[in-house]
């Protein structure tokens, strides 16, 4: 797999297990409405799983916050996708997601 094109729809957060970093394997492939571009994942221990925040790739209006992954540790692929949370800008004057 490493250094192979991976061929899923583009649309899509990828994850990987990289306990064997020679030789990492492609656990599951979560779509997401707006595509994924940076994604960042903190660990639950206490709640066995994997939470990933990810930004979507798109600057669409309704693609304008991000999608929160939560991916339970042993069983990948049953992670859940709950919703894209808006986000809002702090600050006077600045315009509220949508606003355009």
């Amino acid at each position: 797999m490493c250094g192979e094109v991976v061929t899923p729809p583009a649309r899509r957060a990828h994850f990987f297990d990289i306990g064997d970093p020679t030789n990492p394997e492609a656990l599951t492939f979560v779509a997401t409405p707006c595509g994924s571009h940076t994604a960042s994942g903190v660990l639950d221990l206490a709640n066995n799983r994997l939470l990933v925040y990810s930004s979507p790739s798109s600057n669409a209006a309704a693609c304008r916050g991000i999608d929160i992954i939560e991916v339970p540790l042993g069983r990948p692929g049953r992670h859940l996708l709950p919703a894209l949370r808006p986000l809002r800008r702090a600050g006077p004057g600045l315009p509220e997601p949508g606003d355009d």
